[in-house]
């Protein structure tokens, strides 16, 4: 209901099927997403059913947003589900233990690392500006091998791959 209300489409199984194509066709790939809780029309099981499907997917980075009413929307008049606030505040603990999970999986592995800044950097699977970066000691600028040493929720951290 929620989705048809935003105009968007209500398909979760093809997403599922997509989702698995993408992780059994790309050994690595990093899926995300984003949500918005509280919606208006937003009911309890239509919220389990979100949370149910994060948990399944297991997306590698997630964004979450609570509702929030603008003007000249079909939705700024309608009035938010109960309890509205505090389920963007349990999806991101879902999302933390998922996150903490997947970035633990690389511990081991090298990338190519792209140095955004002093001893932050990126590869291929961490989008500029929106998700955790790699520690690592190398200059701004500069693209290295690194060997992931170990992870936190959000953030990788390696050293250079020749050390």
């Amino acid at each position: 209901v929620v989705l048809k209300a935003m105009r968007r489409p209500p398909d979760p199984e093809r997403m599922r099927r997509l989702f698995r194509r993408i992780r059994s066709t790309f050994v690595e790939s990093a899926i995300r997403t984003t949500v918005i809780t509280g919606h208006p029309g937003e009911t309890r099981e239509e919220f389990e059913r979100l949370q149910d499907f994060i948990e399944e997917i297991e997306f590698d980075r997630l964004g979450v947003f609570s509702f929030s009413p603008e003007p000249e929307t079909p939705a700024y008049a309608m009035s938010r589900p109960r309890g509205a606030s505090g389920r963007a505040g349990r999806v991101m603990n879902l999302q933390a233990g998922i996150s903490r999970r997947r970035l633990a999986a690389r511990v081991g592995r090298v990338y190519d690392v792209l140095m955004d800044g002093p001893g932050e950097g990126r590869s291929e699977f961490e989008a500029p500006d929106v998700d955790g970066v790699i520690h690592v000691k190398a200059r701004p600028g500069e693209t290295i091998a690194a060997r992931i040493t170990s992870s936190d929720v959000h953030d990788l951290f390696a050293v250079p791959a020749n050390d």
